[in-house]
């Protein structure tokens, strides 16, 4: 589906909406992206622009541990699931980790896809207040060479207080992929300070975090904004 005009025209469209009719930016951009044909701003971002998931893996490497980081809106979680969609269609195995989707949004997400969730026998989805370091590396015991585990994020692993601290679990995590030759990834949210208008993608020290983490253990990171990314490798 074209759009009628360009993502940052669209944009300020939007901004002129909030400040016309007193509402919050987000459902402006809303309202922009259903004018369009699409039902949300972030699906419109996603579906409209992102680069294709098959590109991605491509870039990826058996054992990676990958940050995918995106401010709200800007495709994140779509662009993970065209990641594991592009590997599923490969007769790879699949994981999906969410301490925020449910199941009904993810079924939402395939559609907007193109895709029907049930078609893949190897794809399995977990929304639960229990996702941990250890739970999913339970769960994902059989997981092939380059098979993808995506974790629905990052800054809410260790949101229980039995939780081991988010250092320790990302370690975990990447020591797993390491033996395994799975593709772990892990979206993230970017800090709130950072300044969408200065045309520029997220990087590394605009990832949020709430607790202490060496983001030096991932070996590659993927930032997302108003349609286009950027995959940037460890600096070492």
């Amino acid at each position: 589906m074209s759009l009628s005009a360009s993502i940052p025209v669209l944009k300020s469209k939007a901004r002129k909406l909030r400040r016309t009719e007193g509402i919050r930016l987000c459902e402006a951009l809303d309202r922009v992206a259903v004018a369009e044909g699409y039902r949300t701003w972030s699906l419109l971002v996603a579906r409209a622009c992102a680069p294709k998931g098959g590109d991605l893996l491509e870039r990826l490497d058996p054992g990676d541990l990958v940050l995918l980081g995106a401010r709200p809106g800007h495709g994140k979680t779509l662009c993970a699931l065209r990641l594991l969609v592009s590997s599923l269609r490969r007769c790879q195995q699949g994981w999906f980790f969410s301490l925020q989707n449910d199941a009904p949004n993810i079924d939402a997400m395939f559609e907007h896809l193109g895709e029907n969730r049930s078609t893949y026998g190897t794809f399995v989805f977990e929304h639960s207040d229990e996702i941990c370091a250890r739970h999913i590396i339970e769960k994902i015991q059989n997981a092939g060479k380059k098979a993808i585990v995506v974790v629905d994020h990052l800054q809410l692993l260790d949101q229980r207080r039995k939780a081991p601290e988010l250092q320790q679990q990302v370690t975990d995590l990447n020591a797993f992929a390491k033996l395994a030759g799975c593709i772990l990834v892990l979206i993230s949210q970017i800090r709130s300070g950072f300044d969408e208008k200065s045309h520029r993608l997220p990087a590394v020290e605009d990832v949020r975090l709430l607790d202490v983490l060496d983001l030096g253990i991932f070996d590659k990171f993927v930032f997302l904004q108003d349609g286009q990314l950027q995959l940037e490798h460890r600096r070492r």
